[in-house]
């Protein structure tokens, strides 16, 4: 979603406070990315 769509969403009232909220998701994102996860936890039906 561009980030224009998702500050009016948001209500903020400049860009550059919803892009620091796209920055931090970035990041959080690529954290989760790292974290282990048993074979167990991923395999369908399990």
């Amino acid at each position: 979603m561009p980030a224009t769509v998702l500050q009016r969403k948001l209500r903020h009232q400049c860009i550059p406070i919803t892009l620091r909220y796209i920055g931090l998701a970035d990041k959080m994102k690529a954290a989760a990315e790292k974290v282990y996860v048993p074979d167990f936890l991923t395999k369908a039906g399990g």
